[in-house]
């Protein structure tokens, strides 16, 4: 009876890791319906059905909760959207999603997003802070 709760308890690591696992950049280039580099201009939090949450939401903490952010583009690598874009990340305390400070600038993966018109749901594994330095590497890998 001892070694159901062990084996749960190791299965629910292996699955959380399972989740959080990454891919290279152009795989996920590849998967993205959008890819750019931008600064986030805009941020605000998302109240989210429970049936359509794309993660855990807590209420305590600037971090906690989905977001939407907006931002000004740079440099288009996939995609035609306009000068600014809509992105939606998750929940910063719990998820995979980077938390997106205001007037960072990110590499930004993402897709369409199915539950909100004009937004994308950001590759929260993908998506980072970036120098202009550093974005200029990545275009290379791509």
């Amino acid at each position: 009876m001892k070694i159901f709760p062990i084996l749960f308890l190791f299965l629910s690591f292996s699955l959380r890791a399972m989740e959080i696992s990454c891919e290279s950049d152009s795989e996920y280039y590849a998967k993205s319906d959008i890819v750019f580099y931008g600064q986030v201009i805009d941020r605000v939090a998302v109240v989210e059905d429970d049936d359509e949450s794309i993660c855990w939401t807590q209420s305590s903490g600037p971090k906690c909760g989905s977001k939407i952010a907006t931002f000004k583009i740079s440099e288009i690598l996939k995609g035609a959207p306009t000068d600014s874009v809509k992105v939606m990340a998750g929940d910063g305390c719990y998820c995979v999603s980077p938390y997106l400070e205001m007037g960072e600038s990110y590499v930004v993966f993402a897709k369409f997003n199915k539950h909100y018109d004009s937004v994308f749901s950001l590759n929260g594994c993908a998506t980072r802070p970036m120098s202009p330095v550093e974005f200029s590497e990545i275009k290379k890998k791509i």
